[in-house]
């Protein structure tokens, strides 16, 4: 299990905490974090929403590890 930040504008949260739903393989966790470092929330999520859906094809997705209010 990856966790990570991601940058969110306009949100309450300046970073949100987020997590993969599924173990990764080790030699994909640089590749992984170079993804992830890309995104930009702009819209409020919930607690478990996924924040990107089928992380670099490996069947695994990105999910919000808390819910974020908009200001």
């Amino acid at each position: 299990i990856l966790t990570s930040t991601v940058f969110c504008e306009s949100l309450d949260l300046k970073f949100l905490p987020v997590r993969t739903d599924k173990p990764v393989p080790k030699t994909k966790l640089l590749d992984l974090m170079q993804e992830i470092k890309d995104i930009r929330l702009r819209i409020p999520v919930r607690i478990g929403d996924i924040v990107k859906a089928n992380i670099l094809g490996l069947g695994v997705n990105l999910i919000a590890a808390r819910s974020t209010k908009s200001q």
